[in-house]
């Protein structure tokens, strides 16, 4: 799962996208929520995050486009959770290289 959460908008926090359901979840800055996009294509996600203005992007490109599902409190944790191992795991992938283990 691809975890981003650098952006500079007023609306998005952060995204994750899990390539493999082409299923994008958009975290809120707003009341928190998280929606689930789903069939949203990889490269869709790629040009997004190159986008000058990630709120024109979403409104135009995602939100009127694909279908969303907000998640309930429980289906958030358990995102949140998924992502952690997995960053977690990837950080100690690269420990491990970068120590030669």
């Amino acid at each position: 799962m691809r975890y981003e959460d650098g952006f500079t908008s007023q609306v998005i926090q952060a995204i994750a996208y899990d390539a493999a359901v082409q299923r994008l979840f958009v975290f809120f800055v707003s009341g928190g929520s998280v929606y689930a996009y789903e069939g949203v294509p990889l490269a869709l996600c790629d040009d997004w995050l190159a986008a000058p203005s990630k709120g024109t992007f979403f409104r135009e490109r995602i939100r009127s486009t694909f279908r969303a599902e907000r998640l309930s409190a429980s289906e958030r944790r358990v995102l949140e959770g998924r992502i952690a191992a997995e960053q977690g795991a990837r950080l100690r992938e690269r420990v491990v290289d970068w120590l030669g283990w």
